[in-house]
């Protein structure tokens, strides 16, 4: 126990070195630092509670998975605002309706998890998924979430390699799974 506390500890004082307004990505044996990404310029507040955002779209099936953890204890959070949106299959984001947009609250466990189909490239960006996470008073978090071996990562000025969705195809479905930490 001693150890985890001197690593969550020592995370951060790096977090207020680089500048602590931002949120942490856990793996397995650490949190590290994530990139904000800041807020996508497609984004509308639906109020949508669901979770399958297909709305019907074409597209390879997506199951979307989220964990919000405090960066202090890693401790879950529950009933966090999660919000997801992106551009349909051929890049193309909906500017008139509410497709492929939606948000949820997280369990007790801090879990989000939205049905929804893989995005496009939009305007010549990598296929990404837009994140919004509120925690009431405490945090805003925005973010931008990547495909793994997508080449046009290295070309979109918001990739970052910690912001890499974890990806596990499961025939024509596939599923992904990102662990949001949050330094509140």
């Amino acid at each position: 126990m001693g150890r985890r506390r001197a690593l969550v500890g020592l995370s951060g004082f790096v977090a207020a070195a680089m500048g602590a307004d931002r949120a942490w990505a856990q793996t397995s044996r650490s949190c590290v630092l994530t990139p904000e990404a800041g807020e996508g310029p497609f984004y509308l507040d639906p109020k949508l509670v669901r979770g399958d955002i297909t709305s019907e779209q074409p597209g390879a099936p997506l199951q979307l998975a989220m964990q919000v953890v405090r960066a202090e204890d890693c401790a879950t959070l529950a009933n966090a605002r999660v919000d997801v949106w992106h551009a349909d299959a051929n890049g193309k984001f909906d500017m008139t309706g509410f497709r492929l947009r939606g948000h949820q609250l997280t369990d007790a466990e801090g879990q989000f998890r939205c049905m929804t189909v893989m995005p496009g490239a939009a305007s010549g960006r990598a296929p990404h998924i837009g994140v919004n996470v509120k925690v009431q008073g405490k945090a805003d978090f925005w973010t931008e979430l990547f495909f793994p071996d997508e080449p046009r990562n290295a070309r979109d000025t918001r990739f970052h390699s910690d912001l890499l969705l974890k990806l596990v195809p499961e025939g024509r479905s596939r599923r992904v799974h990102f662990d949001i930490v949050l330094a509140i």
